[in-house]
């Protein structure tokens, strides 16, 4: 997680657009995901979430000009690039809607039912506000 704040951090400045696969919030959902027990979970999800750095960007998150986009799955698309945590997909874009619900990280989500890839980036630009 620090590393991707960090990078987050010195490139914001630079440019002020930035598109990027991975956010500070991932290292929570996988904390929750990956927990012994519930409350190991919540334990592991406090903790990080507690963190000064991640507190730092959470306000970058909560912008009005900030778009989150939640891709979730399309089951045909998916590959095991061995990064990636493949296994119940379900429940992985569960925890991340609550997690960003509970933050109050406003995003948009476009799932399996758009397969265009033309209309996702049109999706993505609108959300922007890079095109109307």
């Amino acid at each position: 997680m620090k590393a991707q704040i960090q990078c987050e951090r010195s490139t914001r400045d630079q440019h002020p657009i930035q598109v990027v696969d991975r956010s500070a919030l991932d290292p929570v959902i996988y904390a929750i995901l990956t927990g012994i027990d519930a409350d190991d979970s919540q334990r592991r999800r406090e903790s990080l979430e507690a963190s000064p750095l991640f507190q730092e960007v959470l306000v970058q998150y909560r912008k009005p000009s900030s778009v989150l986009i939640l891709l979730t799955p399309v089951e045909e698309w998916l590959v095991d690039d061995g990064v990636r945590h493949l296994d119940d997909q379900k429940k992985t874009v569960d925890i991340f809607r609550d997690v960003l619900s509970r933050l109050n990280i406003p995003y948009i989500e476009i799932g399996p039912e758009e397969k265009s890839l033309e209309r996702r980036v049109a999706t993505v630009l609108k959300a922007a506000k890079l095109r109307g």
